[in-house]
């Protein structure tokens, strides 16, 4: 029979047990609700400003550097060997609008790529975009967005197959998916082949979308537009390049 003094004790170590317990128990959940949290978008690059030497040398030297970058916007430039970088998606209606202040998409949803824009309105989201991240400090300038050349396009379409694209068997899909939806290709590019068609700088569409069937989801096929068409399957992704290189 315990004598009161060991009564104590063992309810003393009972509760000092107990409180360990929750106390472990609490740091459980917290340690797996941080790593359920969403990671924070990087900025984008900026020169370092204590170093004394010019930032916008300094910022040129980063964007020289053959890595992907993280822009104002928080879509992803992905570097490729063919020396320049490449949205690793189609502009969304959300990046379109931060920039332009309008939406001009049938489907909306902010991410969905923005369709029902002609390749002018392209072209001025390009030199926006330039224009606001050098005036930000956030793009160097002999750096500028542009729309792909089609020589672009065929450099990053490369190997990317029909596995990876959104598209149609008898053109009956009835609109686009949100930009990444599917695996990326080998250069880690997402939906360059169906999705929307995608503008490319001489007012040529290229791609297929998500509509496209047969002979149209071909890489080598050319949809001829002029420089004020508007199409609701056709938007656009950006290159990045140094200008003169």
């Amino acid at each position: 029979m315990l004598c009161p003094s060991n009564v104590n004790k063992a309810h003393a170590q009972f509760a000092v047990s107990r409180s360990l317990a929750l106390l472990a128990a609490s740091l459980v959940a917290v340690q797996a609700w941080a790593g359920d949290a969403p990671r924070a978008t990087p900025p984008p690059p900026t020169a370092p400003t204590n170093s004394g030497q010019d930032p916008e040398s300094e910022l040129l030297v980063l964007f020289q550097d053959k890595t992907d970058i993280t822009n104002s916007l928080g879509a992803v430039l992905v570097w490729i060997p063919a020396g320049f970088r490449v949205g690793q998606t189609e502009v969304t209606q959300a990046q379109y609008e931060k920039v332009m202040g309008q939406n001009p998409s049938r489907f909306k949803g902010p991410s969905l790529p923005v369709e029902t824009v002609s390749p002018t309105e392209a072209l001025a989201f390009c030199r926006e975009l330039t224009a606001r991240e050098q005036k930000a400090g956030q793009l160097p300038k002999s750096f500028a967005y542009d729309l792909p050349t089609e020589q672009d396009f065929a450099i990053y379409v490369e190997d990317t197959t029909l596995d990876t694209a959104v598209v149609s068997l008898i053109g009956d899909r009835p609109q686009p998916l949100p930009v990444a939806s599917l695996p990326a290709n080998p250069l880690r590019l997402h939906d360059v082949r169906g999705n929307v068609w995608e503008w490319c700088g001489n007012a040529v569409a290229r791609g297929g979308s998500y509509q496209s069937h047969e002979d149209y989801l071909s890489p080598d096929f050319r949809f001829v537009g002029d420089p004020s068409m508007k199409i609701m399957d056709i938007g656009f992704r950006v290159v990045l390049k140094e200008v003169g290189r």
